[in-house]
């Protein structure tokens, strides 16, 4: 396991073409240990990581071998909190503009009969952005 992280460490700190010194600097270590970890010698501390993140190390890829992509994560968050506030209707018409744009891989129309029946189902009540009921 510590042989995996290592490597990912190693292969991060190539990403942003930097000796082990100047990495290790980033984490507030020497470049020995920077050198003991990416030879999965030795551990980091906690402390290490997360000194390197401010920078923008991605530190759950280092631990996971999964890379986060926190822009679209932001991304898809807000998204997903601004679709919430729209009433069923402002939905269907912000989806219809998303599949243009996307290269509309369902018609509208069809579109519009799965949205009506989901729409029936959750018996949607919220207003819409002027605080209308939904029609």
């Amino acid at each position: 396991m510590l042989e995996a992280f290592a490597r990912r460490l190693r292969g991060v700190r190539l990403e942003f073409r930097m000796d082990q010194a100047t990495f290790g600097s980033l984490g507030g270590v020497k470049s020995q240990s920077q050198l003991n970890y990416e030879a999965a010698k030795t551990a980091p501390t906690i402390e290490y990581l997360l000194k390197l993140e401010p920078h923008g190390v991605d530190i759950g890829y280092i631990l996971t071998g999964r890379r986060m992509d926190n822009e679209l994560d932001f991304e898809q968050a807000l998204l997903s909190e601004l679709f919430g506030k729209l009433s069923a209707r402002e939905r269907e018409g912000v989806m219809s503009l998303l599949m243009h744009l996307a290269g509309q891989t369902i018609s509208t129309a069809e579109f519009s009969a799965r949205a009506r029946e989901a729409r029936e189902t959750l018996q949607d009540r919220r207003p819409d952005f002027r605080g209308a009921p939904p029609e």
